[in-house]
């Protein structure tokens, strides 16, 4: 069976009238990454840099639950394309914010980071998304 090839277009005036978003090709055909992943990156790079918000507000986004938010954000994490920084508490050691930092290609081995090893810093351009910790 012969598939017809499909061709995308689309106004640019329409699409600089009503606001757009550059999301990066490499992310978006990743196939490591599963749709939502790639959704939850898209959806959080719509946002202006340094815009809080909660993992909640992202499952509410998608009408989907918090734990699968946080599995994208976490799926993200691991394939380099996000990183968290963690601010504590002086003194204390309490963790009393999160930055979530979004990255157009995913960052070395070396400087991903993970509940298990804790919070590198990362280089490198990237898109910056901060959220408060739920």
């Amino acid at each position: 069976m012969s598939r017809a090839r499909i061709r995308i277009t689309k106004d640019e005036e329409e699409w600089e009238q009503h606001g757009w978003t550059s999301v990066p090709n490499q992310m978006l055909r990743d196939p490591a990454l599963s749709i939502g992943a790639r959704w939850a990156f898209a959806w959080m790079a719509t946002h202006r840099p340094n815009w809080y918000s909660t993992a909640s507000a992202v499952a509410e986004a998608g009408s989907i639950g918090i734990n699968k938010a946080e599995g994208f954000v976490a799926e993200l994490e691991t394939a380099g394309y996000l990183t968290r920084i963690y601010t504590r508490a002086p003194g204390k050691g309490w963790i009393i914010g999160v930055e979530y930092r979004l990255h157009p290609v995913p960052v070395a081995e070396e400087l991903r980071t993970n509940s298990k090893r804790g919070p590198q810093q990362p280089v490198g351009p990237t898109l910056e998304v901060v959220a408060d910790v739920d």
